[in-house]
């Protein structure tokens, strides 16, 4: 069976919502983006609204909710935050996938990209290292590109991610805390998104106060790209050296939990230990005659010989 094409949506503060297609039908899924009233022409985001009024981003999304049930498509809208629309029913079908996988995923496709870059920049270099030409910083600017356009969907998806492995930390072993160094990790991830968002806000501003009517609009437009992700290119690296320490606290709650655990077999309850240290010596060895003369003796009895009443555990 086919796998369904996945439709991420995104919040936009001018442009109302972007969206990014990825996996396997893209062509059915730009359709539906298509007709909802989404555009392709916007240098930065695959896909762009190109409004931030309410009720054109509400028309928007109802159609495109509307449509996907009939279709190999699957939306992705956790980042919006929005509540259940009207066609409720539909939606239930467009459930997130569980990113903890995706960032495994990310982290792979991050791990690629500096390995390529790793194989071609040497050859871009003389014998001191330095740049032999201006294919040196082009395939520089490929790289940054690559690796923000990996890191980005976590400027909004990390913190919640951080803040679930923050939560767990103290339900996990501590030698296995301090040996993996999660809590020091978890900290360099937060400062790696913290300086991601400033950087992407950087480019958000300009984006607000540059005319497309300039005459060096493209041009601009362009350049500011390239140094938001130069800029990234260190928060980004960082995120995805560490972000391993996610799914390493993830995998080991799951086995946590998923280990069997001994029924606790407690103190009796106050009141059941006062009637057991009641019974007298002859009542206890009637009890005792009775269970010994029986043909079927439960597997887990307790004999009691002598004339001291059972205590409490």
């Amino acid at each position: 069976m086919t796998e369904p094409a996945w439709i991420t949506l995104r919040p936009h503060s001018y442009l109302g919502v972007t969206a990014s297609v990825s996996d396997d039908d893209q062509e059915e899924a730009q359709d539906l983006l298509l007709d909802a009233g989404f555009s392709t022409g916007h240098p930065e985001y695959e896909y762009a609204l190109g409004t931030s009024q309410s009720d054109a981003v509400q028309q928007a999304l109802e159609q495109l909710y509307s449509e996907v049930a009939d279709h190999q498509v699957v939306i992705d809208d956790v980042d919006l935050g929005r509540p259940a629309p009207v066609t409720a029913k539909v939606r239930k079908r467009a459930v997130h996938p569980d990113r903890t996988a995706r960032l495994a995923t990310a982290i792979a496709a991050g791990e690629r990209t500096l390995e390529e870059w790793d194989a071609v920049s040497d050859s871009l270099c003389d014998g001191e290292g330095w740049p032999l030409d201006d294919r040196y910083g082009l395939r520089q600017q490929q790289r940054d590109a690559e690796m923000w356009a990996q890191f980005e969907p976590y400027l909004r998806q990390g913190p919640p991610l951080l803040a679930h492995a923050e939560a767990s930390l103290p339900r996990l072993g501590p030698d296995e805390r301090v040996a993996a160094r999660w809590a020091y990790r978890l900290r360099v991830l937060r400062d790696a998104l913290k300086g991601g968002t400033r950087v992407q806000g950087e480019l958000e501003f300009v984006a607000e106060v540059l005319l497309p009517e300039h005459p060096h609009y493209e041009e601009t437009w362009q350049r500011a790209i390239a140094l938001r992700n130069a800029e990234g290119w260190h928060y980004a690296l960082t995120w995805f050296e560490h972000a391993d320490a996610l799914t390493e606290i993830t995998q080991t709650e799951r086995a946590l939990a998923a280990k069997p655990t001994s029924p606790h077999r407690g103190p009796l309850p106050p009141q059941r230990t006062e009637a057991a240290r009641a019974w007298s010596p002859h009542a206890l060895q009637h009890i005792n005659a009775a269970l010994e003369s029986s043909s079927v003796r439960p597997a887990a009895t307790r004999l009691f010989r002598g004339d001291t009443p059972p205590r409490s555990r």
